[in-house]
């Protein structure tokens, strides 16, 4: 055996040195629909043993994903000669005719290249399958194929319009598919689960059908496009030969075929919110929604603090709810607002409802009245403007109990200014006996204290190089470090877009900061950080409450100018910078209790 196996190396040896390559190219069709896909195979043949890849030209517009490759090794009259298939998928980006360039390869000092190759691509024609022939092969576009449509072509700003996604195949899948989403600038997106799967039939042909749904908010008028979706998968595109041999071998060495699918972009028409009727307090939200307000008590000592609760429930984008203006209050001293935020995706559609709690403290005594409280927002289903107002509530406030006078005197700081409760004067005294006289120098404090210096150092040193070998093979723990120096770099960029006229990108940088800061102290990745995850992690972990609905608001507050196209001043962007800095500072200053650190 080691001798018949020796006799073959030394023939594939012999060979490679003697032959020449082979190089050819060619595509399995040279007109495509834009949905559609061709496969380039590039063979290699003629030497023996491994054989190089050989290199692509330039596919500007074209998708290319590997779909493989396979080899073959022959011994005929002694000669042998090996050969190796490479697989390329190519998905069109666009309509048109294009020229594949030369494949090149480069084998022991020589170049061999191929001839170009001609494509065509036309416009995709309608995306559901025909009737198969009758007795014939199902061809492969009609055994899997993809959709995307929405509910409405025309709808207002902020109005949620609903993009599906449906995947139909009819064979059996290979691996994993992967889905690319559609581009949509221009629309603030919400996804929608859970992802449904069902079984239904098109023209005569049962398809298991993968559903996806998401929903999607313009921000601006005008017209708007939805890009293609993607999805490349593997299917099994075994067929059975007349021999059962040949059956049992095909099922057993079969990799199936790369698929790659997609679809057309959808353009859609964005209306402008109409003037006419347009309430002063409108604030560019769009739905249907229901208000309400309470007080958490409803008696209370005069000086002490209630609770505002004012509720926006409905169906739309509810991260776009502003609060609601409160009317004047002026027996009430009134402190900043905090917001919550609940989204329910129940039936796919966005609902859901957004509380804004502000804390009161009532000045006098007696049954004070907090007015109703109006919010207007503009339906589009009954294309028209819609304010809706809350019942006013009432609060009973007696006075507060006068204070003892102190029997002894101290002093005190009262909500009303220092009061003198005392004036006893302790004096500082002057007369002090020292002992003086010399002693035995291991008596004297100074010598301990200079013969420690040098031990500390050693520690001292021996602590900066363990903190630098931690920062090298902890990247968790260095990140950390770092994060609070390279979120007030952040942060300093956000200064210098202080700009009124462009708020948005003030903003993105100030939400980025704020991110990036959580997701280096939380060893997260910044892309996929989740508001509620890092809410639940803050709190978990000792962070107060009061910090954790700051840090909400301010992420709320960005969304609502980078998303929802509200307006914010000079000093509204000042103002939400002091905050995301105090807010850093005082989340460093609690850094101990965040998990990692």
């Amino acid at each position: 055996m080691r001798l018949i196996l020796s006799i073959i190396i030394f023939l594939l040896s012999t060979s490679a040195n003697a032959q020449e390559l082979s190089l050819s190219a060619s595509v399995d069709r040279n007109k495509i629909t834009l949905n559609d896909q061709t496969r380039l195979s590039v063979s290699v043949s003629g030497g023996a043993g491994s054989l190089p890849s050989p290199q692509l030209p330039p596919m500007s517009d074209f998708n290319i994903y590997s779909s493989g490759r396979s080899q073959n090794i022959s011994i005929v009259n002694g000669q042998v000669s090996s050969a190796v298939t490479f697989n390329y998928t190519l998905a069109p980006k666009k309509t048109g005719k294009f020229a594949i360039g030369p494949v090149v390869l480069t084998y022991q000092n020589k170049t061999y290249k191929t001839s170009p190759i001609s494509i065509e691509v036309v416009e995709a024609d309608d995306p559901l399958p025909q009737t198969p022939p009758q007795g014939g092969d199902i061809q492969p576009n009609r055994d899997v194929f993809i959709t995307t449509e929405v509910d409405k072509k025309k709808a207002y700003v902020n109005e949620e319009v609903i993009l599906t996604f449906r995947f139909y195949r009819r064979i059996n899948l290979l691996s994993r598919p992967e889905y690319g989403a559609p581009e949509t600038t221009g629309f603030f997106t919400e996804d929608l689960p859970p992802q449904r799967d069902y079984r239904t039939t098109v023209n005569g042909s049962g398809y298991l059908v993968t559903e996806i749904k998401t929903a999607l908010f313009p921000t601006t008028p005008g017209v708007h496009q939805i890009g293609g979706a993607k999805l490349k998968c593997t299917v099994d595109d075994f067929r059975p030969a007349s021999s059962s041999r040949d059956f049992f071998f095909g099922d057993f060495f079969r990799q199936g075929k790369t698929r790659v699918l997609s679809t057309n972009p959808i353009s859609i028409e964005v209306l402008p919110l109409p003037e006419a009727g347009k309430p002063a307090n409108f604030k560019g939200v769009v739905g249907s929604y229901s208000i309400t307000s309470s007080l958490d008590k409803k008696k209370i000592e005069a000086g002490q603090p209630v609770t505002l609760t004012v509720t926006i429930s409905g169906a739309g984008n509810v991260k776009a709810i502003q609060e609601a203006s409160l009317p004047e209050l002026p027996e009430f001293k009134r402190y900043q607002t905090l917001s919550s935020l609940n989204i329910s995706k129940e039936n796919y559609t966005v609902s859901g409802s957004k509380s804004f709690k502000t804390i009161l403290i009532p000045q006098v005594p007696g049954r004070l009245k907090v007015p109703g409280i109006s919010f207007s927002f503009f339906n589009p289903g009954k294309n028209r403007y819609e304010t809706k107002s809350t019942a006013p509530v009432y609060l009973e406030t007696i006075p507060a109990p006068k204070e003892e006078t102190p029997a002894s005197g101290i002093t005190t700081i009262t909500p009303e200014g220092v009061k003198l409760m005392a004036k006893d004067i302790r004096y500082l005294k002057t007369k002090m006996d020292f002992k003086a006289g010399p002693g035995l120098l291991y008596q004297n404090k100074l010598f301990y204290l200079v013969n420690l210096v040098p031990l500390l150092l050693f520690f001292g040193a021996v602590g900066v190089k363990l903190k630098r070998r931690k920062l090298e093979l902890d990247p968790a723990y260095a990140r950390s470090r770092r994060a609070y120096r390279e979120a007030k770099g952040r942060l300093s960029e956000a200064k210098r877009k202080l700009r009124p006229e462009e708020p948005r990108e003030f903003y993105t940088l100030l939400e980025s900061g704020l991110n990036s800061y959580l997701a280096d102290k939380l060893n997260m990745s910044a892309a996929g950080i989740a508001q509620e995850e890092i809410a639940a992690t803050l709190r978990t972990n000792g962070i107060d409450e009061a910090e954790i609905a700051e840090l909400r608001s301010l992420i709320e507050e960005s969304h609502l100018i980078r998303f929802a196209s509200a307006k914010a001043s000079l000093e509204q962007m000042k103002q939400s910078y002091a905050r995301a800095l105090n807010l850093i500072k005082a989340l460093e200053k609690n850094n101990r209790k965040i998990v990692g650190l």
